[in-house]
């Protein structure tokens, strides 16, 4: 089985030369990956960025993998909106592991806050087509500006509590009702595969449970 551990502040667990205190978690992490690997897994530790260790090429000490946390990569697009969740998500598809194990959620992937920025972000997406098509329709003519975001927003929702019968103004409040639909389409197919994607996580966990314990030992 491969395996990945996020462990940034382990180094001083697996470096002799690294300066920094390392605390009980740590010791465990180290400890654990070294007993995985004696049973035949690969495991690859992720630590803090170091100048002893190579993003292109591991450093093996006691048969682990080391590596510095968030290599450079990540996939299209996702990139933009959390650079290092999705480096992390392309360094574990490109070495093909099976589980990763973190102390925390959130630990310095900021996994919640990827989570919290990919759901909130439809109402972001919402409010600057609503204030885009605003500036559009104004630029058509419907003063005052009030009444234009008004119409936009009639527009985006499809609810039809404010009309024009100008054919531009018409043709634009199309646009932006299919805009409007497609969005809602695209998060109604986004979430079921957010929770398949967590709970294919749930499963490789419980897996990881039997093979190492509970609690882990390496032992």
């Amino acid at each position: 089985m491969r395996l990945a551990v996020l462990a940034p502040g382990a180094s001083p667990a697996f470096l002799p030369e690294s300066r920094q205190g390392v605390g009980g978690a740590e010791r465990q992490l180290a400890s654990l990956a070294r007993g995985l690997v004696a049973r035949g897994h690969d495991v690859d530790v992720l630590l803090a960025a170091n100048p002893a260790l190579d993003p292109e090429r591991p450093r093996i000490v006691d048969g682990v993998r080391l590596w510095p946390s968030f290599p450079a990569g990540g996939l299209p697009v996702f990139k933009l909106i959390h650079p290092k969740g999705t480096a992390l998500a392309a360094f574990l598809r490109r070495r093909g592991s099976e589980l990763l194990l973190q102390r925390g959620a959130s630990e310095l992937t900021g996994l919640g806050r990827a989570v919290t920025g990919l759901l909130g972000l439809p109402f972001v997406w919402a409010v600057g087509v609503i204030l885009g098509f605003s500036a559009l329709f104004a630029a058509l003519g419907v003063e005052p500006y009030r009444e234009a975001l008004v119409l936009s927003g009639s527009s985006f929702t499809t609810l039809g509590f404010s009309r024009t019968n100008d054919l531009a103004e018409l043709e634009l409040a199309i646009l932006e009702a299919l805009l409007g639909l497609g969005l809602i389409a695209l998060l109604i197919s986004y979430l079921p595969a957010l929770y398949g994607a967590f709970s294919r996580r749930e499963a490789l966990v419980a897996r990881f449970e039997i093979r190492a314990g509970a609690p882990p030992t390496p032992e």
